[in-house]
């Protein structure tokens, strides 16, 4: 019966850093710094051997969930003459000696212990590297739209009921109202038939919106009495929004969760400022030049310092097709303007709503597009045309309606963004989910206790 051995692959997996799979491997399989410095310097350290091929799957799937790389390799066992020749011994360098070493997975990779093995002797084609597609193992790709199921109908029944008490009661319900409007869009978007939640405290919320509050009335009141006391105050809030930013993605990402997997945000505070304060104004001193820049770094902050449980994300959007997509949107500015001089103001209102229109959706399409998980990602196709339309009849409706056709917007706006997105999900999700699932079911409540503040990503 043939059997299959795991090779290790000193490269982390997609969404992983190298060092946190280090950091897993150590606690896997109990190694020291030596060890673990042995083990990126072979380049066939064996982790398990004599497998059966499905459970070599389900090891490199467990290994893969820490972002440890391997490939599955069949075993071939040569029978010689029974008769063996010794050899004349010889000696044995250092370096032929971590070649030989094999790192050794047990059944239960949270046990792991290192062991080391001879290996065995191989002749002519059989001692030959494999070719890559016997090495390497693929994992089936599918591809899974997102979907939204809300309608306007419904939504319009919480929506009205947000309005009203949030006026009855001087906005104090605002906190009630937007937990219950993110439940309701996050509960009606569906990956893989399964939806997403959201699970804030209303009252956490409240605290922020209240602390924010008097901070306001308090400028305000100095911004009267004493312009050079509120400047002050000014000066002394902007080293708070990098950590309200930071806060606030971290507060939004723990608070949601998809098949009872709560999200995470480790976003520091010194990248937090440099998303508020530094690149922003390298796009004012570069008269918006640095502004591609500071909207790429703004994506790429938010996304690589995102977890899902244990698992983090990566940003795969190149900073050049930021600039590509910022130069096509300046030209058609200009071309909007031209049509303003030579044709007739009106078209010029029509080239911008179509500039706003790609906008809105090549940025969305930039930014989703960039997004993978451990081998997983996601893909937008929105169209600017159609992303135009939407936003043109939504916003005509709306005044029509002295705002009542607000939810029937909202929805239609998401279920377009839903439509427009796919995941490209690479192996087994469901086992993908189930690993983040063990690994971060004590992380509770008390992370989601932090202010809350709106902050546009997009």
């Amino acid at each position: 019966m043939l059997h299959y051995r795991l090779v290790f692959n000193p490269q982390p997996l997609p969404g992983f850093q190298l060092e946190q799979v280090q950091s897993n491997l150590r606690r896997l399989l109990r190694l020291n710094d030596n060890q673990l410095r042995q083990l990126y310097t072979n380049p066939q350290a064996i982790l398990k051997k004599g497998l059966e091929h499905s459970k070599a799957e389900a090891y490199r799937h467990k290994l893969a969930q820490y972002g440890v790389a391997v490939r599955i390799e069949p075993e071939f066992e040569l029978a010689l003459d029974p008769i063996e020749t010794p050899e004349p011994e010889q000696p044995v360098s250092k370096q032929s000696a971590a070649t030989r070493a094999n790192f050794t997975v047990e059944d239960n990779p949270e046990s792991a212990a290192r062991k080391t093995e001879r290996p065995q002797k191989s002749s002519g084609a059989l001692g030959e590297p494999l070719a890559a597609k016997d090495r390497l193992h693929t994992p089936a790709v599918r591809r899974t739209p997102i979907q939204f199921t809300g309608n306007g109908r419904e939504y319009f029944g919480i929506w009205i009921v947000n309005v009203m008490l949030t006026i009855v009661t001087l906005g104090i319900y605002s906190a009630w109202a937007k937990v219950r409007n993110r439940q309701y869009f996050y509960g009606n978007t569906l990956l893989d038939d399964n939806n997403f939640q959201y699970l804030a405290n209303p009252v956490t919320i409240l605290k922020g919106r209240i602390i924010a509050f008097f901070a306001l009335v308090a400028w305000n009141l100095a911004l009267q009495f004493s312009p050079i006391l509120s400047s002050l105050m000014l000066l002394g809030f902007i080293p708070l929004f990098p950590w309200v930013l930071s806060r606030s993605l971290r507060f939004n990402a723990i608070n949601t969760s998809y098949r009872g997997v709560r999200f995470n945000f480790t976003g520091s505070y010194l990248g937090a400022a440099k998303v508020v304060l530094l690149w922003p104004f390298v796009s004012l001193i570069t008269f918006s030049l640095g502004l591609p820049l500071s909207l790429h770094q703004k994506h790429k902050y938010q996304i690589e310092n995102s977890r899902y449980g244990l698992a983090a994300f990566s940003f795969n959007a190149s900073l050049a097709s930021y600039y590509l997509f910022g130069l096509k949107v300046l030209i058609s500015m200009l071309l909007a303007g031209f049509l303003a001089i030579t044709i007739h103001p009106l078209a010029a209102v029509a080239g911008y709503l179509l500039v706003f229109g790609y906008f809105q959706a090549g940025l969305t399409n930039l930014y989703l597009g960039g997004i993978g998980l451990a081998g997983h990602r996601l893909e937008s196709n929105m169209s600017k045309r159609t992303t135009v339309w939407i936003y043109f009849t939504n916003s005509l409706l709306i005044m029509l309606t002295l705002g009542l056709y607000t939810p029937w917007a909202k929805v239609r706006m998401a279920s377009y963004r839903a439509s427009c997105t796919t995941a490209i999900i690479a192996g087994d999700l469901d086992k993908f989910v189930g690993g983040q699932l063990e690994h971060t079911s004590a992380l509770g409540e008390e992370l989601g206790e932090m202010f809350d503040m709106d902050i546009a990503i997009i």
